[in-house]
């Protein structure tokens, strides 16, 4: 299933500021259901096999983007080690997920009464935390 937020995206960059956008504009329309998957409430995650399997699968996501822009970059599949992609992929995660979990707390607020504007400012922080942004 491919993400709406991501649909159509060719560029790997976009695409990968893009999945951060959709999780924290997630984060944001859901907080509590936010705060029930990300907080110390659910001690053993591997009991609920599809929680498990569904925080892989949009891990995943991000390490394949991530990996696609390394590509593009020219880092090639040779030149970046599984161990390295993982390491990138937990930061870009631990970026979102700050920030989410940020404005779900009221550290960091936007107004929401203007959809285009929060999502611009998302982007624009999540860009300039990475590479090249």
């Amino acid at each position: 299933m491919k993400d709406r937020a991501v649909a159509g995206e060719d560029d790997p960059m976009r695409r990968l500021v893009a999945i951060g956008v959709a999780y924290v504009l997630f984060a944001l329309a859901n907080p509590a259901l936010y705060k029930l998957m990300f907080g110390a409430g659910i001690a053993d995650v591997a009991r609920f096999e599809e929680l498990s399997q569904s925080g892989a699968a949009a891990f995943a996501r991000c390490g394949d983007a991530l990996a696609a822009v390394q590509e593009e970059k020219g880092a090639g599949d040779s030149g970046q080690p599984d161990a390295a992609l993982r390491n990138g992929a937990i930061t870009l995660w631990s970026l979102v997920h700050g920030l989410a979990s940020l404005a779900i707390d009221g550290q960091v607020s936007w107004s929401t009464d203007a959809p285009a504007a929060l999502r611009a400012a998302i982007e624009s922080i999540l860009t300039a935390c990475l590479p090249n942004g």
